[in-house]
């Protein structure tokens, strides 16, 4: 059974009469029976930046109607040229009130959803016993299945009629890429991430940057919130500090190339199409990995051992511990020459 099959008979088994569901969304399109659409996640960053395109497919789907999105407001960055707004306080309270164990707010928020239309975007399910075609699950991930989220939202998309294409890599590069600056040298590290076990070790970072700066690069690493909170330190080395999502984008877009691990900002760079290098450990990077990036990974007989990294507990992270430097650096000679920029 291909990974697109099974797909479709998640959604058919989801929503029971799909079919169905394709010809509201069809009838919706030409009508003016539905007054909003609201765009739920809730997800990490890298998840999110997989579900952009599928997010623009709807926005274009639907272009006539209120789009509003009910998530993190650090999104929205990439969300305004889409025409797609931040939820008002109403909206979220009846999203609280549609997942609440009291049933009287359900209906009420129910009711109150008649003319509204919800994506849910999410990477496993979660079920939500609301029996509701207004209600539109999206499942990113699905257990045993090495298939990108990107990949898997996108599918369940087309079989309700909304077709996209399935890498939207372009769109996303038109609206938030801008010239690398001539003659820039300098290669972004992004060494932490959101979880410890998916970092490789700082004092291979080191040992890259240094080797960086003999190739004649300069080796700037990146440090955020994530990076704080796990107490990384970067002792000598170039740094900058970015909390802020037009900062990050401003960085990419200036930087040769950039290199880290299965960590958010990777694939904002890939999506701007910059030459990258992922290295991945316990994850899958068939399910992961940034689009365009090289993948370091070692053939290490335990990894992948966790897709979501809720039961990521090894002592010893050796699937990242054993990527070595050299290895980093001939990926980077890749991508490079790739573009014309040999090492």
């Amino acid at each position: 059974m291909s990974k697109e099959t099974s797909i479709n008979i998640l959604i058919s088994r989801q929503y029971g009469l799909y079919h169905y569901v394709m010809q509201l969304l069809s009838d919706l399109r030409q009508s003016n029976t539905c007054d909003k659409i609201i765009l739920d996640h809730g997800g990490a960053f890298g998840d999110f930046l997989l579900t952009w395109s599928s997010i623009a497919a709807i926005r274009q789907f639907f272009p006539n109607i209120n789009c509003y999105w009910h998530g993190s407001s650090s999104r929205l960055a990439f969300l305004k040229p889409l025409d797609i707004h931040p939820a008002p306080a109403c909206i979220h309270q009846t999203m609280r009130d549609l997942f609440s164990p009291d049933s009287k707010r359900i209906h009420d928020a129910l009711s109150s959803f008649q003319q509204s239309l919800v994506f849910r975007f999410h990477l496993d399910k979660r079920p939500t016993g609301l029996q509701t075609n207004r209600i539109i699950s999206l499942q990113g991930y699905t257990p045993g299945q090495s298939t990108s989220p990107l990949y898997a939202y996108a599918t369940q998309l087309s079989a309700l009629g909304l077709d996209i294409p399935r890498d939207n890599r372009e769109y996303f590069h038109q609206l938030f890429a801008s010239p690398t600056q001539h003659g820039t040298r300098t290669v972004l590290l992004f060494s932490g991430s959101g979880h410890p076990k998916k970092n490789w070790p700082r004092v291979q970072f080191f040992s890259l940057a240094s080797r960086l700066r003999v190739h004649g690069f300069d080796p700037l690493f990146v440090v955020g919130p994530v990076e704080q909170e796990q107490g990384v330190e970067i002792n000598e080395w170039p740094y900058v500090y970015c909390d802020q999502v037009e900062d990050l984008i401003q960085l990419c877009n200036s930087a040769l190339a950039v290199i880290g691990g299965d960590t958010g900002p990777m694939h904002l760079a890939g999506l701007l199409q910059k030459p990258t290098v992922s290295l991945f450990g316990p994850t899958d990077p068939a399910v992961f990995a940034p689009i365009g990036s090289e993948i370091v990974s070692t053939k290490a007989a335990c990894s992948p051992c966790s897709q979501l990294c809720r039961n990521l507990t090894c002592r010893r992270p050796i699937c990242m511990e054993e990527i070595s430097v050299d290895m980093v650096m001939e990926a980077l000679g890749r991508v490079l020459s790739a573009t014309l920029q040999p090492i």
